[in-house]
């Protein structure tokens, strides 16, 4: 070694500690240790004082707190420039993640196996992405209709007049949700824990196909196709639809298990539930409840349930190809924002998890219209005997 790299060697010393180093942090010769020591002490709430002469030796293994801050800011640290500091590392790291974003393969997306994700599949990225203002607008449209759509949900809301409505005319009547900041309206507190079987909990099930109905109007790739689309879509996704609003609202009011809007619970009117009354009622929030999806993932669960191309053999080749497209539009969308919020392997694998959780509420779907059709059929003397009918709207969509 040279007198000259040696004397280098010595001059390059933390300015506060006086060990060796080669970093440089907020703009002095500083080492990580000292450089970790300062951002913590400018982030505590109680700074300790010194207890000896305020001059300790800052080189001995246990160093005086305050002491250290001081000489750190004689130095010439500052607050500010420990916030500039994480402002400008995570603007970094948002770009980053932004540039480097990459995108979950969907359906026959080709691309390469990144690696594998949840029970051993595979996950498949691309690497051309669509502008992120896009997805950002889509984020946008989906948060403000699903904030109505909680309002209109939660209300007392109920217009008689749709019972009486036809099919056809009841998919092409206006948006409902359109209208709701035209009125006020609240939830009956008489009915907040009330149990028992009334007219109100008897339209619950018109409620919720009604509502699984009215909020894909909002969007355009509903409104886009043809009736018999629209027939043929709702006919299939309706009860996977229905089970995620009451799944995911009934875990975030923190229930056990499935509580409609007004607080009637199913299960607490029934004496003796059956294995399927379980498995519907409870087990599924459940399900729910080990996801725990935040408010963007829950609507596009939703979002990528109504895009479900390959629901029905019945639909359009038109349809199918314009579900498809809005199906790889809300993907990458979500895996994005995931990515953005996560980073790439964790977005990627959180991508994964609500992929699953759709195909399960699927299966749940079909067990909940299995279901529907047993009552129905296990009802349907009384039903004739009391003169009452179901409305199409359910026939149809359940």
């Amino acid at each position: 070694m040279t007198d000259a790299s040696a004397l280098t060697l010595i001059e390059k010393r933390c300015m506060i500690c006086e060990e060796r180093t080669t970093e440089t942090h907020y703009n002095i010769n500083c080492c990580n240790k000292c450089r970790v020591f300062f951002r913590r002490y400018v982030n505590k709430i109680d700074r300790s004082i010194c207890l000896y002469n305020k001059n300790c030796d800052l080189t001995q293994f246990k160093k005086c707190q305050w002491c250290r801050a001081q000489r750190c800011y004689s130095s010439g640290m500052t607050d500010a420039a420990v916030k500039h500091y994480k402002q400008i590392k995570d603007d970094v790291q948002t770009k980053k993640r932004a540039e480097k974003a990459v995108i979950f393969g969907v359906g026959n997306i080709s691309g390469r196996v990144l690696f594998k994700g949840a029970n051993n599949s595979k996950i498949a990225i691309i690497s051309n992405i669509p502008h992120h203002e896009t997805f950002n607008q889509a984020i946008s449209n989906l948060f403000y209709t699903e904030k109505k759509f909680h309002k209109f949900r939660d209300s007392t809301y109920r217009k008689i007049s749709l019972l009486n409505v036809s099919l056809d005319e009841l998919f092409e009547r206006p948006c409902e949700l359109g209208m709701l900041d035209r009125f006020n309206f609240e939830i009956k507190e008489e009915h907040t824990n009330t149990f028992t079987k009334d007219n109100i909990h008897a339209q619950h099930l018109f409620d919720s196909a009604f509502l699984a109905l009215d909020f894909v109007k909002m969007f355009d790739m509903f409104n886009e196709l043809n009736l018999e689309d629209k027939k043929e879509l709702l006919h299939y996704v309706s009860p996977a639809v229905i089970s995620i609003d009451n799944l995911y609202y009934s875990w975030r009011k923190e229930y056990s298990c499935v509580h409609f809007p007004d607080g009637h619970s199913p299960l607490a009117a029934m004496k003796a539930p059956s294995s399927l009354d379980v498995l519907l009622l409870v087990t599924t929030v459940d399900i729910t409840k080990r996801l725990k999806p935040t408010l963007e993932e829950h609507c596009f669960i939703k979002m990528l349930t109504y895009c479900n191309a390959n629901c029905s053999q019945a639909l359009s080749d038109k349809a199918k190809i314009f579900l498809i497209r809005e199906k790889e539009k809300y993907s990458h969308a979500l895996l994005q924002h995931l990515q953005f919020l996560h980073g790439q392997v964790p977005g990627a694998v959180r991508f994964n998890e609500i992929i699953q959780f759709i195909g399960t509420m699927f299966d749940i779907g079909d067990k909940l219209r299995m279901y529907y059709k047993y009552i129905v059929a296990m009802s349907s003397k009384q039903i004739k005997e009391e003169g009452k009918i179901v409305h199409p709207l359910i026939c149809k969509v359940i």
